[in-house]
């Protein structure tokens, strides 16, 4: 079409669709009968699914161009503005005929511009590409050119029928007209003036996903300057017949229920026969019950929902239209029954659906039920010692600006309230709050929101204060929860010094009962004999994360801390090194959970026959408080899960130092007759895992020599990888399973790694000693806490490249993994343990220097396992004794990422000297010489990928002499060797 643009222009249309009948109206024929507003705006707000783009931009109170609200698309030169404006959902399309009038702007600029055009078609959800005067689709489109030839083109089923010359730019605003019949006579009047006299459209058949639209473009700069004009719209109306007279439940758009809906309770429904509803589908009800009352709301109840989740939408309106607020959408396949409440007795419901996917649609009741049902406003008083509420009576949501509250009131004074949630569901920025007292401003016990389920609760008295207020949309279904009265005692208090005690005796912070005290501070101080030490297990553990239970190793809070917790670890075990250990609880005022229960006894310094330990962590020794074990040691510990899943044992230690003849062994089960898993003696062993659930470790000592002994953590860590683990230990093992001779299909595993004692001059290092996936199961590692890191690289493959062993490291003290399989082929998996690395093993400041001599000696591009640094450039300057030596360079690795990370090697001391060769890729290079006493090597990396680097070997060499040549392939001298002329 750009063969009819002579103008280069801008076009601002002034819209303000105000859509209703006209007074002469239109007449429908008699096959066709209903007639129906098409487009309904004043542009403030902008109509249900109007888009608006490029330029275009709304004057909603007025403007430089008109005191009431338009539309404009463009008021200088190179703009483009276009808006679609969709049939409204109460409408059955196809339109068959339609009536449109119109006020438009054009005018204001420098010599006119292209134009502005007014479409019926099958427009896009975006611009028009540089054509936003000539429209888009296989519709009607009518294009009014303002340049230098100016005129009206139809265009129609993407063809130019004519051309009526005609002038439409001018000062003010000026009135159109276009009207066009079911059987395509097509009429366009500018200011009373007719352009277009029954001209007909030949094939005139609008399509049911055809949507009406304006759009103008200016012109671009040419020999004669800019050309551009201001282009508005204003006061649009359009009206129209449709093809279908549309009875309730039928029709080819199977919107079913009807559009008027006025009865106590109905049906409502979308799809297209028994399969699928159609795409490009705009439907609405208006439930307004004839009987209802204003005490009374409409209850909509899906039984059914199957859609394009936040595509195909079902919406809706607390009223009778959609100006009113809305509160709810349904889409997707959420579980059913599914309900929303209105407030009032009347609900304005609307459909859309897209030109995509679809499938099989919605099916809803709705019913008129009492106010009352769904409303909580006021004060409840319950004074008995226990009982059942819920915020609401009726089935589905409760509804919009409630202002509810509970007051409990107990008859014993001197209990407290324990509250527990059973259903809990509010909307998103909807909360209920619970406060510790008997009004809102006493300290609260939380503010609870969303679908997850508080924890249990108490009080720090006989009163507990309860408020949920809503807002006016997508609310959610309310809670229920129960109560009770319980005494006081149960909660932890001050400072408890407890006896020995030779056999396990319990303490907690709430008994196990509910929720710990808000502002709790406990302590515990155990207290053993001369030679005896505390053993203290803690058993249930659950903490909010700003609560924390603290171990001391002494009598006092300024002893060594043993451990520091909070959130939800495992059970774990601790024992002190002397006759003392201190505990502490610490609580705020905001989150109260589940707390601790724990047990405590005494037992010897040093070990002595056989315990057996069922926790998730725990610590053994041989002996505690410092200096050696005991010669004739015989100890045993047998290590048996807590409750959960199945779990391998974890055996870190942290200090080992055995004597000649001395030994601890590790079984894999509870007894000296299942398999031996190690067999530990010296100095500090690497940690074991023991792939059963169980494990005995002893420890013998002879009577001769003695030292410092052992001590170790033990966990429980799981058999296979299931969601996400968080570690923090010094060093562990990173592996996808443990037990069988293959992983699983369809796992997903996820690790954040995060040791202790790591800062930013350390890095995590994994090392594989097996790895062995289907190409389609990777195992990816990230540089830092998240997937949201730089990817350090996706191992999968039979083998992998590199294969096992290899290593990898992060940049920094995190290192994130993710392992995933498909649901087919599986192999034997992969093994990986993880420690702290200094930074410095990868980095290199300023140069290098190294020394040739007569022996080999070996150098790489960084001193740590696993990959090289992003970013790097660095300096490696080999140095031969004298000038009466050369380098020799052997390669014994090389691996870079190709043509990215470069090695140059420069035949002297500085970079101006002669680059010998620049090497890249994975390919080992030759080796070479210098021909002097210096060869400088210069290793620059990318931002990208890291490999594994390079390493070379160096000689000193004497220096080549011509006559050497002699030795070479067609007597030619070695490439790189310096040769010496005799005078």
């Amino acid at each position: 079409m750009s063969g009819v643009r002579n103008h280069h222009d801008c076009l601002l249309i002034l819209v303000s669709l105000l859509l209703y009948r006209t007074a002469d109206g239109i007449v429908c024929p008699a096959s066709h009968p209903r007639e129906f507003v098409l487009v309904n705006t004043s542009f403030s707000p902008l109509p249900f699914l109007t888009q608006k783009y490029g330029s275009t931009r709304v004057y909603a109170a007025g403007g430089p161009l008109s005191a009431t609200p338009y539309l404009q698309f463009t008021d200088g030169p190179r703009m483009t503005g276009n808006v679609r404006l969709p049939v409204p959902p109460t409408v059955p399309t196809p339109v068959a005929s339609f009536t449109a009038t119109f006020e438009a702007y054009v005018f204001g600029g420098y010599g006119g511009a292209d134009g502005f055009g007014f479409f019926f078609s099958d427009l896009p959800s975006s611009s028009y590409a540089g054509d936003e005067e000539l429209g888009s689709g296989a519709g009607l489109r009518l294009s009014f050119l303002t340049g230098t030839s100016p005129s009206l083109q139809i265009i129609y089923n993407q063809q130019l029928l004519q051309v009526f010359p005609h002038t439409f730019r001018g000062p003010g605003w000026a009135n159109y007209t276009v009207d066009i019949t079911t059987n395509g006579i097509l009429n366009v009047q500018h200011n009373g003036a007719s352009v277009v006299t029954n001209y007909l459209i030949v094939g005139w058949n609008p399509l049911y996903t055809w949507v009406f639209g304006f759009g103008a473009r200016c012109g671009v700069i040419n020999d004669a300057g800019y050309y551009w004009d201001n282009h508005a719209i204003r006061n649009v109306n359009i009206v129209g017949c449709t093809n279908y007279t549309v009875p309730r439940g039928s029709g080819p758009w199977f919107c079913g229920g009807g559009m008027q809906m006025t009865g106590p309770s109905d049906t409502l429904f979308a799809q297209y026969q028994a399969s699928q509803y159609n795409p490009n589908m705009l439907c609405s009800w208006s439930i307004e019950p004839l009987q209802a009352a204003d005490n009374q709301v409409v209850v909509v109840t899906f039984s059914a929902v199957a859609t394009e989740a936040n595509i195909d939408v079902v919406r809706f309106y607390d009223g009778p239209n959609a100006t009113y607020p809305l509160i709810g959408t349904v889409s997707g396949t959420p579980s059913v029954p599914l309900s929303i409440v209105s407030t009032g007795p009347r609900v304005y419901v609307t459909w859309y659906s897209d030109g995509t996917l679809q499938s099989t649609g919605f099916q809803a009741q709705y019913y008129l039920l009492p106010a009352s049902d769904y409303n909580c406003t006021g004060l409840r008083v319950l004074t008995n010692a226990s009982g059942t509420f819920r915020d609401h009576a009726g089935n589905g949501p409760y509804i919009s600006n409630l202002d509810c509250r509970w007051l409990i009131s107990l008859p014993v004074p001197t209990d407290v309230v324990l509250l527990n949630f059973t259903s809990f569901s509010t909307g998103t920025g909807e909360y209920v709050y619970v406060y510790d007292g008997d009004n809102v401003l006493v300290p609260a016990l939380g503010a609870f929101s969303g679908t997850t389920l508080p924890s249990v609760m108490s009080s720090a008295g006989p009163t507990t204060y309860l408020r949920l207020t809503s807002g006016i949309n997508q609310h959610g279904q309310g809670f229920t929860v129960s109560y009770s009265s319980v005494p006081s005692t149960i909660y932890c208090s001050g400072v408890s010094a407890l006896p020995a005690a030779q056999t396990p005796a319990s303490f907690s912070s709430n008994s196990g009962i509910g929720s710990y005290k808000a502002n709790s501070n406990c302590t515990w101080l155990f207290q053993a004999n001369a030679t005896g030490t505390v053993f203290v297990v803690i058993r249930t553990f659950v903490l909010d994360s700003s609560d924390v239970f603290r171990i001391y190793d002494g009598a006092s809070f300024t002893a060594p801390l043993r451990g520091n917790y909070s959130g939800t670890p495992y059970s774990f075990g601790t024992q002190s090194s002397g006759p003392s250990m201190l505990v502490s609880f610490i609580s705020d005022v905001a989150i109260q959970r589940a707390g601790f229960t724990g047990t405590y006894e005494f037992v010897p310094r040093y070990c002595s026959g056989q315990r057996t330990i069922t926790v998730n962590s725990a610590t053994i020794t041989s002996n505690s408080g410092g200096g050696e074990y005991l010669p004739d040691s015989l100890c045993g510990w047998v290590l048996q899960q807590a409750a959960g899943p199945s779990t391998n044992v974890w055996i870190d230690f942290t200090r080992f130092v055995l004597a000649a003849g001395d030994v601890v062994q590790i079984y894999s089960g509870t007894t000296t007759s299942t398999p031996l898993v190690a067999n530990l003696t010296g100095r500090y062993p690497a940690p074991v895992l023991v792939n059963t659930a169980s494990a005995l470790v002893r420890f013998s000592s002879d009577s001769v020599f003695q030292d410092v002994g052992f001590e170790a953590a033990v966990t429980n860590v799981p058999y296979v990888c299931s969601g996400y683990r968080y570690m923090t230990e010094a060093r562990g093992y990173l592996y996808e399973h443990a037990i069988g001779s293959s992983y699983a299909n369809n796992m997903a595993c996820q690790w954040l790694i995060e040791p202790s004692g790591g800062n930013a001059s350390t890095v995590v290092l994994l090392r594989f000693t097996k790895f062995l996936t289907e190409s389609a199961d990777p195992l990816q590692v990230y540089d830092g806490n998240s997937t949201k890191s730089t990817l350090l690289r996706r191992i999968a493959g039979n083998p992998p490249t590199p294969a096992a062993p290899f290593a990898i490291h992060s940049n920094g003290p995190s290192l994130y993994a993710t392992f995933t399989s498909d649901g087919s082929i599986v192999y034997t998996g992969f093994m990986a343990s993880w420690e702290l690395y200094p930074l410095s093993a990868y980095t290199c400041n300023g140069m290098r220097v190294a020394q040739a001599g007569d022996n080999a000696t070996i150098m790489a591009d960084h001193d740590g396992p696993g990959q090289y640094l992003q970013g790097l450039d660095c300096l490696y300057l080999i140095q031969a004794p004298s000038d009466s030596k050369v380098v020799e360079l052997s390669f014994t690795r090389f691996y870079t990422e190709a043509a990215v990370d470069t090695l140059m090697i420069y035949d002297g001391n500085t970079t101006t000297a002669l680059v010998i060769n620049t090497f890249s890729g994975t390919s080992l290079p030759a080796t070479l010489r210098s021909s002097g006493a210096n060869l400088l090597l210069r290793f620059r990396t990318s931002a990208t990928n890291e490999y594994d680097g390079w390493a070379v070997s160096f000689i000193a060499g004497p220096v080549v002499r011509l006559d050497d040549a002699s030795d070479q392939p067609g007597g030619r001298h070695p490439a790189g060797r310096r040769c010496h002329h005799p005078p």
